[in-house]
């Protein structure tokens, strides 16, 4: 039997504080029916994938007799309107501590990534609260994407994907585009970052090639960028509380 009112008190729990103007829920994203898991693929083929509705409704992927990872791929959705986006999904890592990492890719090949790490010893209806990855995506390009999540040897719960737009997104009682500055963009030489809020940065280029990281304070901060090519970049920015936002840097 559909547990509604646990699906409707987990979404209460994902959107409190967050003011979506439109929302764009990934395909077979909520896994409400059976058929939903087969809109994902998985490799390799031979780890199991299923529906999972004992009391809660999930993809269950049992990757826990591998020795290597597994990797899971969402069906391609839309993007029609661009803008800075929330990617949220409620997800259990099972007896393991290596991280699951979420990544959306771009038609343009370029990936926006991050890491979390958490693990439960039960089923999802043994959650004492919804494990949820939060990652945010500012000024991102409307097109087609797809989400791409590495599980570690474990078993693997996932459910409530969903992509919401926003202009009011509050990141712990700051406004999105209040948080993060990042100017000149496009620069040729140095990038100015004023942030409301101390953590890392991580910098690549379009091949997903690390090419810088480091610190970063609260207030203003200078990068320099002048021995790089000129080209598109990516860059990570991850606060000390977990939120992960991710830029677009043009150097010309």
């Amino acid at each position: 039997m559909k547990l509604k009112i646990l699906f409707f008190f987990l979404i209460g729990v994902l959107f409190t504080n967050i003011s979506f103007s439109q929302n764009t829920p990934i395909p077979s994203g909520s896994f409400n029916v059976a058929s939903d898991v087969n809109d994902w693929t998985i490799l390799p083929n031979t780890v199991s994938k299923s529906w999972f509705n004992g009391g809660c409704q999930t993809m269950f992927v049992d990757n826990l007799p591998n020795t290597q990872t597994a990797i899971i791929t969402s069906p391609i959705f839309n993007i029609g309107s661009p803008g800075d986006y929330e990617l949220e999904l409620e997800y259990g890592v099972i007896y393991s501590t290596t991280a699951a990492v979420f990544e959306l890719i771009d038609d343009n090949s370029i990936v926006l990534s991050a890491s979390t790490n958490n693990t439960i010893t039960g089923t999802c209806t043994d959650w004492p609260n919804p494990k949820k990855s939060t990652l945010v995506f500012s000024n991102l390009s409307s097109g087609d994407y797809q989400l791409r999540i590495t599980i570690p040897k474990s078993q693997f719960f996932i459910d409530g994907v969903s992509l919401g737009i926003t202009n009011t997104l509050s990141v712990h009682n700051y406004k999105l585009k209040e948080a993060l500055i990042i100017s000149p963009n496009p620069t040729n030489d140095t990038l100015l970052i004023n942030l409301n809020y101390s953590g890392n940065y991580s910098l690549f280029n379009i091949n997903g090639q690390l090419l810088q990281k480091g610190s970063l304070n609260i207030g203003e901060n200078i990068l320099d960028i002048t021995n790089l090519p000129n080209g598109l970049y990516l860059m990570k920015t991850t606060t000390l509380e977990g939120k992960t936002f991710a830029n677009k840097i043009l150097k010309k």
